[in-house]
């Protein structure tokens, strides 16, 4: 499976918008890692095909607000990486005023992943997938608009906004124990 590599393009993730804004083209050969997602109740059940990446802790207020908590573990995939079971039923959708759509499930309301149509990218709430699937997050994002009542104490990277394309190589770097060699920028 061929893709756009994340890291090659600067993608920000806050306040109701996922928008990309490029940084320099670099297309990677992708190994194919499978996910199992569920909602809380079992009617949405999805397959992630492709390794997540970027993983951060949002701390928008987007966030913050439809979770009900000081952030949210998101992980980064194009859409087409994402494939419901047959015996799954269909995702609810909200759509934004700015034309991402908020996926979840219309029977217990768990949100599974926002989609930005427009560039074909998906961020999977990290949380609906199987315990045992769930990546850990690279950094703290966002950070602009966290919570007055939670301390980032857990000595992750943290950035304001989403990070610059050196600081995405940078963080691709740190993780490439955990990635497919193509996907790991070989200069910063």
């Amino acid at each position: 499976m061929r893709l756009e590599a994340l890291g090659a393009e600067q993608v920000y993730a806050c306040s109701n918008s996922l928008v990309l804004a490029a940084a320099g083209p670099l297309e990677v050969e992708v190994t194919l890692v499978e996910r199992e997602g569920i909602c809380l109740c079992g009617h949405l059940r999805y397959t992630v095909v492709g390794e997540l990446a970027p993983v951060f802790n949002c701390h928008c207020q987007y966030c913050r607000r439809v979770h009900g908590a000081a952030f949210t573990t998101l992980g980064y995939v194009p859409t087409t990486a994402i494939t419901w079971h047959a015996s799954s039923g269909k995702p609810s959708s909200y759509r934004t005023s700015t034309g991402n759509h908020r996926c979840f499930c219309g029977q217990c309301s768990t949100l599974v992943y926002n989609h930005a149509p427009a560039v074909g990218l998906a961020c999977i709430v990290v949380g609906s997938l199987a315990e045992d699937a769930q990546p850990p997050a690279w950094a703290h994002i966002n950070t602009e608009s966290q919570s007055g009542n939670f301390k980032i104490s857990d000595g992750l990277p943290s950035f304001l906004t989403w990070p610059e394309p050196r600081a995405l190589r940078q963080l691709a770097r740190s993780h490439a124990a955990t990635l497919p060699p193509e996907m790991v920028p070989a200069r910063v």
